[in-house]
């Protein structure tokens, strides 16, 4: 599993985790990044798809992320 940037992690868990770290950090658009690249993979993880969502709302990019945080 490699979640952003070519970094591995041993679980789909650990990315997600690792993602959720940078957003707290105000790393959005690194996070948001990883989300995708997560969704690409477990494009139905509802967490997930609330995760981007979110960070879409917050990177000035609403009209994609609305979608996201109703599904």
């Amino acid at each position: 599993m490699t979640v952003p940037h070519t970094q591995h992690f041993a679980s789909w868990d650990e990315a997600i985790a690792h993602c959720v770290a940078l957003h707290q950090q105000g790393e959005i658009a690194r996070a948001e990044e990883g989300y995708a690249q997560i969704l690409l993979a477990l494009p139905d993880h509802p967490e997930v798809l609330r995760l981007r969502g979110l960070a879409l709302s917050q990177l000035d990019r609403a009209a994609e992320g609305l979608p996201l945080l109703q599904a």
